[in-house]
């Protein structure tokens, strides 16, 4: 079995100027936890997570660290308008991971699993060149190893 018979095909997508607002909303609403970064080409540019808004430094001022602080802040009420701004002001390209492990569509699953364990990734972007195809996910892989006779 390959990537392509397990990739869920046009995962959501950003352009790199693309608000982290916009981008939390479209985490938050589409329930994957992961917004892939394109050029208007449609070349893979970078990746962004619930961990990448919340857990990572990434030397940019929105970096919020800790989860527990950002719950702080939201009970903050005077806060908020300083929360918001933040959110408003950087883009994906900021918080975006740039160093990306990738497959191709004719990659075995077996390689897939082994690199998502050897990176400790839940996801790996499918791309033929830079362009962007699908993606695997753990849950996918998962699913269909459990579906097959």
């Amino acid at each position: 079995m390959t990537a392509r018979e397990v990739m869920i095909p046009h995962p959501v997508s950003v352009k790199p100027e693309t608000p982290l607002h916009e981008v939390a909303r479209l985490l938050v609403g589409r329930g994957g936890g992961v917004v892939l970064v394109l050029s208007d080409e449609g070349d893979l540019l970078g990746i962004v997570t619930e961990s990448d808004l919340f857990l990572k430094e990434k030397g940019v001022p929105f970096s919020l660290v800790k989860l527990p602080s950002l719950f702080n802040e939201w009970v903050k009420l005077d806060r908020l308008h300083e929360l918001y701004a933040r959110t408003h002001r950087h883009t994906a390209a900021d918080v975006m991971t740039r160093n990306l492990v990738t497959v191709t569509p004719d990659t075995d699953i077996g390689e897939i699993a082994a690199l998502m364990l050897r990176h400790r990734i839940k996801r790996v972007p499918v791309v033929e060149g830079n362009k962007l195809l699908g993606i695997v996910t753990r849950h996918e892989l998962i699913r269909k190893l459990a579906c097959k006779p």
